[in-house]
């Protein structure tokens, strides 16, 4: 245990960003697949305009 807390105590920087990349590779994510579910919702109402 103590050789753990040794090892966040120096390398606490690399934690934070691990732990931030992460974080802005899940906001990535999110944000592309509403992208995609918002273009099929646009060409839906586009095609249901035509009619």
């Amino acid at each position: 245990m103590e050789s753990l807390y040794s090892f966040m105590s120096e390398n606490a920087i690399y934690i934070v960003l691990a732990i931030t990349l992460i974080v802005w590779f899940g906001i990535f994510l999110f944000v592309n697949s509403t992208d995609k579910r918002l273009k099929s919702i646009e060409k839906e109402l586009k095609e249901s305009e035509k009619l």
